[in-house]
């Protein structure tokens, strides 16, 4: 079903109900105030329901219908003027509930007493529906809701439901709500609230499938729930008026977690840079280090292929209008054309991130950080040691696995070339042509062979192979582990020029990184 919604930069849009929408962002950058506003823009058919809820349920005060009625549009009403407060519209909507079901149940009577027939209604009150919807998801208790609600667990003695968990008042006094609301939007802040991860997909599960008529907008900070939801529509608010919509059907679902979290994302990034790996990992270390900047988030997303599809949806404007993006990635097997197809996604100066410290201007870097007298020495018996490595077995390895992926590539490439045609023969024949021949497969081989042959002899050993295979001589020379020189490494890159008055030896390292990396990255700052 689509409903009109009008959105608070002044656009209207069709949204489809059964895809929830999520307003994301981290606490303080203004999604309730955003919230606030959709709410008005879409009044008299949106209800909003507060972060700030009255969920105590005790004694319930019984007043004429009609002064329910107005308590309770009157705490409503203030309660979404007073965002900042809590309201108790609770108490007045229950008691307004309780009322309607003595009524149905009297008419129910009489009308049964008089031989009349009973209209579907008298039977199924708010009471009933939320009595059940409340029981099914907390088994094995029953809601007696009357002026002096309680409720029974597993047939054992009745308690008050002020003495019920956080939890279950919660789901009650939602339940509450959504019985009670008419609204064809439903607009709901902070709906994990009190519940256990589990919980809350499972009660907000509940909830959409009672009201499948009706758009739920959930406001939140939390990305589990989020992609809890079934297809959602994602806007990221940047500030009480401005957001961004992230279309998840044009990003990889494995990728749209890691991007979300990003909170520098969420606030104020203008460039975005996709790498390899995870959060907390080298590549995520090194180029957060090397992007120092507030205005860019860096964001690991798993491998290349990741890498590349997440920069093309952002730049191709089908995520968010407000932001560039860029990306890294490790060489690995790749061949050059691969790598070198893209002005916006830039390979590593090695073979993959371990090999970073084995890049022979940052060797001789950290070799003068570390005060090792003659460098150049060090790191031609570091080169020598890794063409040792990699002779025999290992350069063997290393080219039939090239070699396979040359030759998958090329295969996927000959495959996609293929069209269907009417001619059943003629396909066939465009079919068999691109077949690769045992010929083909064993030149692929025979020049990966040779161009690891060659590099082995120079320092496109370390664009060639893995870092594994060459690295492990760096602790014996530098006489620092791999992880220490990779963490100076970092750290050096995020030194401020007054916190190195000081510190010659700290502030020459960093000046020697970025005067090897800077033709490597892209610029440290974003404009």
């Amino acid at each position: 079903m689509q409903i009109a919604l009008n959105l608070p930069n002044g656009t209207q849009e069709q949204a489809d109900t059964a895809r929830p929408i999520i307003l994301l962002g981290p606490n303080g950058v203004g999604k309730t105030r955003f919230a606030v506003d959709l709410n008005n823009r879409n009044n008299p058919h949106s209800e909003r329901i507060t972060a700030n809820r009255y969920i105590g349920l005790t004694d319930l005060p019984r007043q004429a219908d009609n002064d329910l009625k107005s308590n309770t549009t009157s705490a409503m009403q203030r309660q979404n003027s007073e965002y900042w407060n809590v309201h108790n519209e609770y108490t007045f909507l229950m008691s307004q509930i309780l009322e309607e079901d003595k009524s149905s149940a009297q008419k129910y009577r009489e009308a049964h007493l008089n031989g009349a027939a009973i209209a579907p209604e008298f039977a199924s009150t708010r009471l009933r529906k939320l009595t059940a919807l409340w029981e099914s998801l907390f088994p094995g208790r029953k809601l007696n809701l009357d002026y002096s609600p309680t409720v029974t667990r597993d047939g054992q003695a009745a308690y008050p439901t002020g003495q019920m968990s956080e939890g279950e008042r919660t789901a009650l006094y939602l339940i509450t709500r959504l019985v009670s609301s008419k609204a064809a939007i439903l607009i709901v802040d902070e709906p994990e609230i009190h519940f256990h991860p589990l919980l809350a997909r499972e009660f907000w599960n509940a909830m959409e499938a009672y009201k499948e008529s009706t758009l739920f907008v959930y406001v939140t900070h939390d990305i589990p729930f989020a992609l809890s939801r079934s297809n959602p529509l994602l806007y990221v608010v940047r500030s009480p008026g401005t957001f961004d919509v992230i279309n998840d059907a044009e990003i990889p679902p494995e990728a749209i977690n890691a991007i979300l979290g990003a909170a520098s994302f969420s606030i104020s990034a203008k460039r975005l840079i996709f790498c390899e790996g995870s959060v907390g990992g080298k590549d995520n270390s090194l180029f957060s280090a090397w992007y120092n900047c507030p205005n860019t988030a860096v964001i690991p997303v798993g491998g290349c292929e990741m890498v590349e599809r997440c920069v093309a949806v952002f730049n191709g404007n089908h995520a968010t209008r407000n932001v560039t993006a860029f990306g890294h990635v490790d060489r690995d097997d790749w061949p050059d054309g691969i790598l070198n197809r893209s002005d916006t996604v830039r390979p590593l100066p090695v073979n993959e991130i371990e090999g970073i410290i084995c890049f022979e201007p940052i060797f001789h870097a950290l070799a003068k950080f570390y005060n090792h007298p003659d460098g150049a020495a060090l790191y031609n018996r570091f080169l020598q040691d890794a063409k040792n490595s990699v002779a025999g077995v290992i350069l063997n390895k290393h080219a039939l696995n090239r070699a396979k992926l040359v030759l998958e590539l090329d295969q996927q490439e000959m495959r996609n070339s293929v069209k269907p045609n009417a001619d059943r023969a003629i396909m066939r024949r465009d079919y068999l042509a691109n077949i690769t021949t045992p010929e083909h497969a064993a030149t692929i081989l025979d020049n990966e062979i040779n161009a690891l042959t060659a590099a082995a002899t120079n320092n496109e050993l370390l664009l060639k192979f893995p870092a594994k295979t060459y690295a492990g001589t760096f602790p014996h020379l530098m006489q620092v582990t791999a992880e220490k020189a990779f963490s100076d490494l970092c750290a050096a890159l995020t030194a401020e020029d007054d916190g190195l008055a000081d510190n010659a030896p700290k502030k020459e390292l960093r000046d020697a990184l970025i005067a090897a990396l800077s033709d490597k990255f892209f610029a440290r700052t974003a404009p």
